[in-house]
Protein backbone atom coordinates (compact mmCIF):
# COMPACT_ATOMS: atom_id res chain seq x y z
CA UNK A 1 0.00 0.00 0.00
CA UNK A 2 1.17 3.37 -1.14
CA UNK A 3 1.99 5.87 1.71
CA UNK A 4 -0.02 9.29 1.20
CA UNK A 5 3.45 10.85 0.19
CA UNK A 6 3.74 9.08 -2.29
CA UNK A 7 2.36 9.48 -6.11
CA UNK A 8 0.80 6.93 -8.32
CA UNK A 9 0.87 6.47 -12.06
CA UNK A 10 -1.99 8.75 -12.49
CA UNK A 11 -1.54 11.45 -10.75
CA UNK A 12 1.80 13.49 -11.87
CA UNK A 13 3.66 15.57 -9.29
CA UNK A 14 2.29 19.29 -8.70
CA UNK A 15 6.08 20.65 -9.36
CA UNK A 16 5.60 18.97 -13.11
CA UNK A 17 2.02 20.63 -13.68
CA UNK A 18 4.18 23.91 -12.44
CA UNK A 19 7.13 23.67 -14.86
CA UNK A 20 6.21 24.02 -18.08
CA UNK A 21 4.77 27.39 -18.08
CA UNK A 22 7.86 29.28 -16.16
CA UNK A 23 10.47 26.63 -18.51
CA UNK A 24 9.18 28.00 -21.89
CA UNK A 25 9.01 31.21 -21.16
CA UNK A 26 12.44 31.33 -19.65
CA UNK A 27 13.97 29.69 -22.61
CA UNK A 28 12.43 31.93 -25.25
CA UNK A 29 13.52 35.63 -23.05
CA UNK A 30 16.78 33.73 -23.01
CA UNK A 31 17.00 32.91 -26.80
CA UNK A 32 15.89 36.51 -27.64
CA UNK A 33 18.18 38.39 -25.07
CA UNK A 34 21.25 36.29 -26.23
CA UNK A 35 19.95 37.01 -29.88
CA UNK A 36 19.94 33.18 -30.74
CA UNK A 37 17.69 31.76 -32.92
CA UNK A 38 14.17 31.52 -30.98
CA UNK A 39 13.08 28.40 -32.10
CA UNK A 40 12.47 26.34 -28.85
CA UNK A 41 15.44 24.42 -27.27
CA UNK A 42 15.32 20.20 -27.06
CA UNK A 43 14.55 21.07 -23.24
CA UNK A 44 12.11 22.97 -24.04
CA UNK A 45 10.22 20.48 -25.83
CA UNK A 46 11.30 17.97 -23.69
CA UNK A 47 9.48 19.33 -20.49
CA UNK A 48 6.03 20.26 -22.74
CA UNK A 49 6.35 16.52 -23.67
CA UNK A 50 6.91 15.37 -19.89
CA UNK A 51 3.70 17.83 -19.37
CA UNK A 52 1.60 16.74 -22.09
CA UNK A 53 2.17 13.11 -21.00
CA UNK A 54 1.17 14.23 -16.97
CA UNK A 55 -2.13 15.46 -18.39
CA UNK A 56 -2.55 12.65 -20.84
CA UNK A 57 -4.49 10.30 -17.95
CA UNK A 58 -6.82 13.58 -17.47
CA UNK A 59 -7.39 14.10 -21.41
CA UNK A 60 -9.99 11.18 -21.51
CA UNK A 61 -12.11 13.10 -18.83
CA UNK A 62 -11.89 16.26 -20.81
CA UNK A 63 -14.69 17.15 -23.31
CA UNK A 64 -13.32 16.78 -26.61
CA UNK A 65 -15.50 19.45 -28.25
CA UNK A 66 -14.79 21.79 -25.27
CA UNK A 67 -13.23 25.50 -26.25
CA UNK A 68 -9.38 24.80 -24.93
CA UNK A 69 -7.90 27.51 -22.53
CA UNK A 70 -8.74 31.11 -23.95
CA UNK A 71 -4.80 31.79 -22.96
CA UNK A 72 -2.66 32.96 -25.58
CA UNK A 73 1.05 32.05 -26.46
CA UNK A 74 3.20 34.76 -27.03
CA UNK A 75 5.99 32.64 -29.28
CA UNK A 76 7.53 33.58 -32.88
CA UNK A 77 5.76 30.92 -35.32
CA UNK A 78 8.59 28.62 -35.18
CA UNK A 79 8.14 28.14 -31.79
CA UNK A 80 4.81 27.71 -32.11
CA UNK A 81 4.78 25.16 -34.62
CA UNK A 82 7.51 23.44 -32.76
CA UNK A 83 5.08 23.09 -29.77
CA UNK A 84 1.87 22.45 -32.18
CA UNK A 85 4.57 19.36 -33.45
CA UNK A 86 4.87 18.08 -30.39
CA UNK A 87 0.91 17.95 -29.38
CA UNK A 88 0.56 15.78 -33.19
CA UNK A 89 2.94 13.37 -32.34
CA UNK A 90 1.63 12.99 -28.47
CA UNK A 91 -1.35 12.18 -30.38
CA UNK A 92 -0.09 10.14 -32.77
CA UNK A 93 1.58 7.39 -29.87
CA UNK A 94 -1.71 8.24 -28.44
CA UNK A 95 -4.05 6.92 -31.45
CA UNK A 96 -1.61 3.93 -32.35
CA UNK A 97 -2.35 2.67 -28.94
CA UNK A 98 -6.25 2.81 -29.92
CA UNK A 99 -6.38 5.10 -26.96
CA UNK A 100 -9.01 7.56 -29.52
CA UNK A 101 -10.45 10.30 -26.56
CA UNK A 102 -6.75 11.13 -25.52
CA UNK A 103 -5.44 11.51 -29.15
CA UNK A 104 -8.31 13.98 -29.87
CA UNK A 105 -7.24 15.71 -26.59
CA UNK A 106 -3.75 16.39 -27.89
CA UNK A 107 -4.88 17.26 -31.28
CA UNK A 108 -7.14 19.81 -29.96
CA UNK A 109 -4.32 21.20 -28.09
CA UNK A 110 -2.50 21.03 -31.04
CA UNK A 111 -4.62 22.89 -32.98
CA UNK A 112 -5.41 25.17 -30.44
CA UNK A 113 -1.60 26.56 -30.59
CA UNK A 114 -3.10 28.92 -33.76
CA UNK A 115 0.87 28.33 -35.66
CA UNK A 116 0.63 29.32 -39.08
CA UNK A 117 1.41 26.76 -41.00
CA UNK A 118 -1.31 25.79 -42.55
CA UNK A 119 -0.41 22.36 -43.50
CA UNK A 120 0.36 21.13 -40.21
CA UNK A 121 -3.02 22.73 -38.89
CA UNK A 122 -4.65 20.70 -41.88
CA UNK A 123 -2.70 17.33 -40.64
CA UNK A 124 -3.97 18.02 -36.92
CA UNK A 125 -7.76 18.87 -38.42
CA UNK A 126 -7.10 15.72 -40.68
CA UNK A 127 -6.00 13.00 -37.90
CA UNK A 128 -8.51 14.80 -35.15
CA UNK A 129 -11.40 13.38 -37.65
CA UNK A 130 -10.11 10.60 -38.04
CA UNK A 131 -10.18 9.58 -34.48
CA UNK A 132 -13.24 10.94 -33.73
CA UNK A 133 -14.50 9.01 -36.53
CA UNK A 134 -13.17 5.48 -34.50
CA UNK A 135 -14.78 6.81 -31.33
CA UNK A 136 -18.61 7.20 -33.70
CA UNK A 137 -18.65 10.89 -33.11
CA UNK A 138 -19.17 11.14 -37.01
CA UNK A 139 -20.56 15.01 -36.92
CA UNK A 140 -17.29 16.30 -35.39
CA UNK A 141 -15.33 14.04 -37.82
CA UNK A 142 -17.04 15.37 -40.85
CA UNK A 143 -16.64 18.88 -39.25
CA UNK A 144 -12.91 18.71 -39.31
CA UNK A 145 -12.90 16.86 -42.46
CA UNK A 146 -13.80 20.18 -43.76
CA UNK A 147 -11.64 22.20 -42.12
CA UNK A 148 -9.09 20.17 -42.99
CA UNK A 149 -10.27 20.51 -46.99
CA UNK A 150 -10.36 24.44 -46.66
CA UNK A 151 -6.64 24.04 -45.33
CA UNK A 152 -5.37 21.62 -48.11
CA UNK A 153 -7.57 20.46 -50.56
CA UNK A 154 -5.42 17.65 -51.81
CA UNK A 155 -5.28 15.82 -48.21
CA UNK A 156 -6.75 12.11 -49.23
CA UNK A 157 -7.06 11.10 -45.89
CA UNK A 158 -9.80 14.28 -45.51
CA UNK A 159 -11.88 13.91 -48.34
CA UNK A 160 -12.34 9.80 -47.19
CA UNK A 161 -13.05 10.42 -43.70
CA UNK A 162 -15.49 13.29 -45.26
CA UNK A 163 -17.44 11.24 -46.93
CA UNK A 164 -17.07 8.38 -45.13
CA UNK A 165 -18.44 10.16 -42.11
CA UNK A 166 -21.46 11.66 -44.12
CA UNK A 167 -22.23 8.07 -45.20
CA UNK A 168 -22.70 7.22 -41.41
CA UNK A 169 -24.73 10.78 -41.10
CA UNK A 170 -26.85 9.27 -43.58
CA UNK A 171 -26.03 12.64 -45.93
CA UNK A 172 -25.72 10.23 -49.10
CA UNK A 173 -25.23 13.39 -51.50
CA UNK A 174 -22.84 15.28 -49.46
CA UNK A 175 -20.90 11.80 -49.20
CA UNK A 176 -21.35 11.79 -53.44
CA UNK A 177 -19.79 15.30 -53.56
CA UNK A 178 -16.66 14.02 -51.16
CA UNK A 179 -16.25 11.05 -53.65
CA UNK A 180 -16.24 13.66 -56.91
CA UNK A 181 -13.64 16.21 -54.66
CA UNK A 182 -11.71 12.92 -54.53
CA UNK A 183 -12.12 12.30 -57.57
CA UNK A 184 -11.62 15.31 -59.60
CA UNK A 185 -8.42 15.54 -58.42
CA UNK A 186 -4.74 14.07 -58.36
CA UNK A 187 -4.59 13.52 -54.94
CA UNK A 188 -0.59 12.93 -54.21
CA UNK A 189 -0.55 10.34 -50.93
CA UNK A 190 -0.43 11.97 -47.78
Amino acid sequence: MKSATENDDTSPPEETLNLLPASVACSSTNATNENENTSPSDETLNLLTASMACSSTNAANENDDMSPSEETLDFDDDTLRAIAQVYMNKGNEEYRKQDFSNAIYFYTQGITVKCKDKELKAKLHSNRAIARFKLGKYQGSLSDARSTYELQPFFKKAIVTGARACSKLKRFREALTWCVLGLDVSLPLV
